[in-house]
């Protein structure tokens, strides 16, 4: 990273008061040498530090962007943490949380190509400005930080103290450098403030951290596969929800849920634990997984009819393919059935756990049986949970429970305690009609 920003602010001063400032604070220079010598004897005269940058404007307030290399910002920054028990108004910063602090220093020392976004500070008192006078509102400058001025941060303190702390481990740290913005504000009310505002960020919708965050091994692995599998390729929504009439068939989050069944059997505990989890066990293996996760959806596809005749009419084909009807007819066209469906596939992959991503023949007989299940929605198997008495699919944790298990028994696989618990139940609900307690757990 090689670009730095600093913002300067007058908020707190009158309109005539920012045109006297202006002019006092900030000189103007027709060549670059007369502006850095004049900076230069500046900084010289009160013992401080020139720095070079562009001057420009933004919502009628002056910014100053530049680059400082990380060990010159960390002698230049500090931090004024709130303690748990203190009075937060008094200090510039919330209370340092260590533990965001290690996983940020977990990033920073393990992932090559890191990036750190910039780093919000503050400047308590007026800055020299020295201008190269060009035309535009955009002017190279250098800007003269005095010698017994700190910059103190104003957003970002977790990220400051992991740089701190990685630049030990990870030396070559140093020598990068980091944007960061400096509004120059006396008053802790308007610090505070600009905190609040630096906070507003609107976080990833599910389906965009699918496809922007790589890093995550679930996330590598959905999008891998919506990808290169033939039925989803060209058929996945990668940002919002597949309509009614959509020629969609999933969106690539449910895509990401649906191989998390396939690999841990239970999408209903995907938490930040399992991800961690995820992240040692399944990301070293990734590329494994992957070849198992497309040949077991490979074979479904060529076993079952419906599937099938998707994958045979491409959407770049122009061929059509009436997946509405699909969809309306079929629970293996919405994202309940694809639970259902990888759910089952969880156990068959178990089959062969250390397979080289080629499936048994024991494998592909079970998937076989699979395909050929009834997967309409007026089938018998799903009745009574994830499809209800209208028809339409609710994929509630138990409904689920229980389609898996059906399809488990139909197939020829053994089922776990809690499976037979749940067709024991529904066997139970089934025997006494006037009794209809939730399957949902």
């Amino acid at each position: 990273m090689r670009g730095c920003l600093l913002i300067l602010t007058w908020e707190s001063i009158g309109k005539e008061e920012i045109q006297m400032t202006t002019t006092q604070s900030i000189q103007e220079f027709g060549s670059f040498q007369e502006m850095s010598l004049a900076a230069a004897e500046a900084a010289a005269v009160s013992f401080g530090r020139p720095i070079s940058g562009v001057l420009y404007t933004q919502g009628g307030r002056r910014f100053i962007s530049t680059g400082l290399p990380v060990r010159m910002l960390l002698s230049l920054a500090r931090t004024d943490s709130a303690t748990k028990k203190g009075n937060p108004a008094e200090v510039r910063n919330r209370p340092l949380d260590n533990g965001h602090v290690r996983e940020i220093i977990n990033y920073l020392t393990t992932e090559e190509k890191y990036l750190v976004p910039p780093i919000m500070l503050n400047a308590s008192q007026r800055l020299q400005v020295f201008a190269y006078r060009t035309p535009s509102e955009t002017k190279p400058c250098v800007f003269v930080l005095p010698h017994d001025e700190y910059l103190y941060v104003t957003d970002g303190q977790h990220r400051l103290e992991a740089l701190r702390q990685s630049v030990e481990a990870r030396s070559d740290l140093g020598d990068d450098s980091v944007g960061v913005t400096i509004i120059e504000e006396s008053d802790l009310d308007k610090v505070h403030q600009d905190f609040f505002d630096a906070a507003q960020v609107k976080p990833l919708a599910k389906a965009l951290l699918v496809e922007y965050d790589g890093r995550e091994p679930m996330n590598w692995l959905a999008k891998e596969v919506s990808t290169e599998s033939p039925i989803f390729h060209g058929r996945i929504e990668r940002i919002g929800s597949v309509g009614k009439n959509s020629l969609m068939l999933f969106t690539n989050n449910q895509v990401k849920l649906g191989v998390w069944q396939l690999i841990v059997g239970d999408w209903s505990i995907y938490s930040s634990a399992r991800l961690k989890q995820a992240g040692q066990t399944v990301a070293p293996a990734k590329g494994l997984w992957l070849k198992k996760i497309l040949a077991f959806f490979e074979a479904f596809t060529t076993a079952n009819r419906q599937w099938n005749a998707v994958a045979q009419r491409p959407l770049e084909s122009g061929l059509t393919t009436d997946i509405p009807a699909f969809r309306d007819n079929y629970i293996h066209f919405t994202g309940g059935g694809l639970l259902v469906l990888c759910g089952v596939g969880h156990t068959i992959l178990d089959l062969d756990p250390m397979s080289e991503g080629t499936l048994s023949d024991a494998q592909t007989q079970h998937i076989q049986r699979l395909a050929e299940l009834d997967w309409s929605r007026t089938s018998p198997l799903w009745a009574g949970g994830l499809v209800s008495p209208q028809g339409s699919i609710t994929p509630h944790k138990g409904h689920v429970v229980l389609a898996v298990a059906r399809a488990k028994s139909e197939v020829g696989l053994s089922l776990s305690q809690r499976e037979q618990d749940a067709i024991n139940k529904a066997e139970a609900i089934a025997a006494k009609p006037e009794q209809q307690p939730a399957l949902a757990s």
